[in-house]
């Protein structure tokens, strides 16, 4: 898979804007957790099959699921399974990445065991110790703020514009893809690639920590785009503020479950609209309700029960439609 590449390319005359990279170094010490990232698929495929066995869990169950995945039970149930499925391998390999990172941080371990089964039983952290590596980002944060300024995300052929760049910028790197044979693409048709732009450009920043939890038998793993003593920080975008109604149930139950996960008492949601460039805040206790009811459902569905059919518009630009039961049980014999 080809990954996004951003670029923070400034024009003459312009000021540089802040480099984010500095942040996204965990530790000064050597980097042994990477070895983790060279395992083949089949090798973290099996890994994760002996980890639920050694949890006592079933391997054939869906266990290592993200939250931003659960949240998206609120738009559509059967999608968020479905999606959680397809990216089960991808949040084990987060899991057992922090796990082994976060130890070597602490100080725990200096080098991984010969044998990868021996990994699994590195990283039972306690919360306490999980908050003193939080506390470490923090203050190697700069001030409070926001983010750097990314120009624009290309991806393969496809370049995706920033739409706060100031109409100079925008133009220039309009005219660069075109004189390369870049397409620019368009924000509307790439919702993930706006979320990433618009995150950059107008997020709150706070210190930020990826780690995991267990809840029956799932292993919970995220990271809020935010985290204070107090509250957690959840950012998302819409194409119009006054068009909110599908995202922010979303970024509601994900920040719940955030503050849940956590343990803070409030949340801190802020939706911005790409085309109005009005935001919304939203500041107020987490719901440890929604949290809890949320990952029950979520649960329930992945068992087996039916899940709700959402509206249809949803459906037919579903990534899923052609194996989604809901979808083709509603479709006419």
């Amino acid at each position: 898979m080809i990954k996004p590449r951003p670029s923070r390319r400034t024009p003459p005359g312009r000021k540089q804007p802040r480099s984010k990279l500095s942040k996204a170094t965990p530790t000064n010490k050597a980097p042994l957790p990477t070895d983790v990232n060279l395992l083949t698929r089949a090798e973290m495929t099996s890994l994760m099959a002996q980890e639920k066995k050694r949890l006592g869990l079933d391997p054939e169950k869906l266990v290592f699921v993200g939250i931003h995945n659960l949240a998206q039970y609120w738009w559509c149930a059967e999608y968020a399974v479905l999606k959680s499925r397809e990216n089960e391998l991808e949040f084990f390999n987060a899991y057992l990445y922090d796990r082994i990172a976060y130890s070597h941080e602490a100080g725990l371990i200096n080098r991984l065991p010969p044998s990868t089964k021996d990994w699994l039983s590195i990283g039972d952290l306690s919360g306490d110790q999980v908050e003193v590596i939080l506390a470490n980002r923090a203050k190697r944060m700069p001030s409070q703020g926001r983010r750097g300024h990314i120009g624009f995300i290309q991806v393969g052929g496809q370049r995706y514009l920033n739409p706060s760049l100031p109409e100079g910028d925008r133009r220039m790197f309009h005219q660069e893809a075109i004189a390369t044979g870049v397409k620019v693409g368009d924000l509307q048709d790439a919702p993930l690639m706006a979320g990433h732009l618009m995150e950059d450009a107008y997020a709150e920043q706070y210190p930020r920590l990826r780690w995991n939890w267990s809840w029956k038998r799932l292993v919970v793993v995220g990271v809020p785009d935010g985290i204070t003593e107090k509250f957690v920080y959840e950012f998302k975008s819409t194409r119009s503020i006054h068009r909110r109604g599908y995202v922010e149930p979303v970024a509601r139950a994900q920040a719940d479950l955030y503050g849940h996960f956590w343990k803070r008492g409030r949340k801190r949601v802020q939706i911005v609209g790409r085309e109005d460039g009005e935001t919304l805040t939203i500041d107020e206790p987490v719901d440890e309700a929604r949290a809890i009811d949320t990952l029950t459902k979520f649960e329930e569905v992945d068992s087996g029960k039916p899940a709700i059919r959402p509206a249809a518009w949803k459906c037919n630009r579903c990534e899923f439609r052609d194996r989604c039961p809901v979808f083709k049980g509603s479709m006419p014999a």
